[in-house]
């Protein structure tokens, strides 16, 4: 007998906000930590609701600020080319959302981030994807 079961999907959503610390304009995850089973296709939808473009850029263990290198460039070859990016969503424009779609990848502390630049927040978007 053959077994007839799917890979299980599972949604998260995600919003980015922008906030402001003192004078500074910031741009925040939340929530800020997502869990996700190995083994798992992930359906994250995020939900921009700030004023300027922003993207979903999952990175290795460690290797953020080789993503942040690239900050500032739409061209999705960028990210592609950098081996510290895992996935990259596409860019979604100020009060929209979007979905990123991948398969979870091995058990490990994986950070996400935006690589749109500093023009809208001076401190990098951070926020950390789980896998158990």
């Amino acid at each position: 007998m053959g077994c007839n079961r799917r890979t299980r999907e599972v949604t998260y959503d995600l919003t980015l906000r922008q906030t402001s610390n003192g004078s500074e304009a910031t741009v925040v995850a939340e929530p800020v930590e997502l869990y996700i089973a190995e083994g798992t296709q992930v359906r994250i939808l995020v939900r921009n609701a700030t004023q300027q473009a922003h993207n979903f850029v999952l990175v290795q263990p460690g290797r953020i600020e080789e993503a942040l290198a690239s900050a500032g460039s739409t061209e999705a070859s960028a990210d592609a080319r950098n081996p510290a990016v895992v996935e990259r969503g596409p860019w979604i424009a100020p009060q929209s959302s979007q979905a990123t779609r991948f398969a979870a990848p091995a058990p490990g502390h994986y950070e996400f981030t935006c690589t749109c630049g500093t023009a809208s927040h001076r401190t990098p978007l951070r926020g950390k994807l789980i896998v158990q």
